[in-house]
């Protein structure tokens, strides 16, 4: 495979940018037959008529970046024109009004702590559950057992049919009341909306954007001691060029953490 052909493949639909060019070259008065034919003028007439937009803008630099490839566009007036720089063109997306944008902010915020408070309590019970806290056989250890197979499994434990089917335990099923979401893993994690609130308030509250945040690993459901004895839930993120995460864990825990038992630490892991 030539260098050439390793690019083309290596961006995004390069075969409609140059299309694009090509389009525009049979609309000349006369069009090259060959890119040694190519002029610099008509390189410049190319700019001139996608310059203004983020399409136009994109088939430029694609463009002039594959014709550069060519041996024989390495050097010489045309391949200065195609390596000229193109400014690219300033966003037209409206942003949000600050009274709408703090809108946001309070419906995800609201979202957020509803699926918070409930999660906090029966993290707390894990956490009592796991240090024997109560008496074996009763409602709150039962409870407890459910929860650690959640945290562990992200289900509760189930017993498999002679057909193959995997019905809950009874026992555990009467403490949880039944079965759906809300009442077995919900009780330990975000469903999607209560995650997208959360992603949410870390780009409003945090600056954090979707490629952090899609990055981002999931914390464990069980929390480690913490350097105070706290659980702390710690969050490995890919933040590049970042010098304001030292003091992001103490805005989150101001968020999340309404009953001071629980906090998310972040640690960097990029440089």
């Amino acid at each position: 495979m030539t260098r050439s052909s390793q690019m083309i493949e290596s961006l995004p639909n390069p075969e409609r940018f140059m299309e694009k060019f090509t389009a525009f070259l049979s609309g000349l008065e006369r069009p090259p037959t060959d890119v040694e034919e190519l002029t610099t003028a008509q390189v410049k007439q190319w700019r001139l008529s996608q310059a203004g937009t983020a399409g136009g803008y994109n088939a430029i630099t694609r463009v002039g970046s594959l014709l550069r490839q060519d041996a024989r566009l390495v050097s010489g007036p045309v391949a200065d024109e195609l390596a000229v720089r193109t400014q690219r063109p300033k966003s037209q997306t409206q942003s949000y009004g600050q009274d709408e944008f703090d809108r946001i902010k309070r419906a995800a915020r609201r979202t957020f702590r509803a699926a918070l408070l409930p999660i906090n309590d029966n993290a707390a019970h894990l956490e009592r559950w796991r240090v024997g806290a109560f008496t074996p056989g009763s409602h709150d250890f039962i409870l407890g057992e459910a929860l650690d197979s959640l945290a562990r499994t992200g289900d509760i434990p189930r017993r498999v049919s002679a057909k193959g089917a995997r019905n809950p335990i009874w026992r555990f099923h009467r403490v949880l009341g039944n079965t759906s979401a809300a009442a077995t893993w919900q009780r330990l994690f975000l469903s999607r909306l209560e995650a997208a609130a959360l992603g949410v308030l870390l780009m409003a509250e945090f600056g954090w954007n979707l490629s952090v945040i899609h990055q981002a690993k999931v914390p464990k459901a069980s929390a480690d001691p913490g350097e105070d004895g706290k659980p702390t839930y710690r969050i490995p993120v890919v933040k590049y060029r970042c010098e304001r995460l030292r003091d992001q864990a103490d805005r989150l825990r101001g968020i999340t953490d309404t009953h001071d038992r629980t906090r998310i630490t972040l640690k960097d892991t990029a440089p």
